[in-house]
């Protein structure tokens, strides 16, 4: 039940990426975060949040080759998101067995979201033909971004409060639903 509960929550946030919305704002973090902190199981923890975000990605790309949407949801730096996503992930193991509180999710979505903006405008520029290759280039690639910064945070605060909060307010009203340690 827990992980089938965890699952359609991820699924639901997932979902929520082919919906129209501001760019940035976005349930990738978030996803990463909740499943590591949650699944039981390591591989779980990476695997689905991956998962589920590459379906997400396949609809979406549909949804643009029908017309239907103005973003696509293949392209050649995908794979630097996933990357992310997957050391958003390792960041939340490291919490997996401690106490997540409020301000512990809050710590780690706002790392999560300036790990984001860093590492995925690093690549932009080593990647981009519109940056020169010099420190300047640089400053002005993350200078570009910055607009888009402020809806990472917000996408990443409000999807972690919608998925943590939810699963809190699951776990108080279905107590079989709480982290159970493994037993050896």
């Amino acid at each position: 039940m827990r992980t089938t509960t965890i699952l359609i929550l991820l699924a639901i946030a997932a979902l929520t990426r082919v919906f129209p919305h501001p760019p940035n704002f976005a349930p990738i973090a978030a996803m990463a975060l909740f499943g590591a902190i949650r699944f039981q199981r390591k591989s779980s923890a990476l695997m689905f949040p991956l998962t589920a975000m590459l379906v997400s990605d396949l609809a979406i790309e549909g949804a643009y080759r029908l017309g239907l949407s103005q973003s696509w949801g293949i392209h050649r730096g995908m794979w630097v998101i996933y990357l992310l996503m997957m050391m958003i992930g390792a960041l939340g193991l490291l919490f997996k067995d401690k106490k997540t509180g409020f301000g512990k999710i809050v710590g780690l979505s706002l790392t999560s979201s300036v790990l984001f903006f860093v590492l995925s405008n690093l690549a932009v520029w080593i990647s981009s033909s519109v940056y020169d290759k010099s420190l300047q280039g640089l400053l002005t690639c993350y200078t570009a971004a910055v607009p888009f910064f402020q809806w990472t945070v917000l996408g990443d605060l409000c999807y972690c409060g919608i998925l943590f909060g939810s699963w809190a307010l699951m776990e108080f009203r279905f107590p079989k639903l709480a982290f159970e340690p493994q037993r050896a």
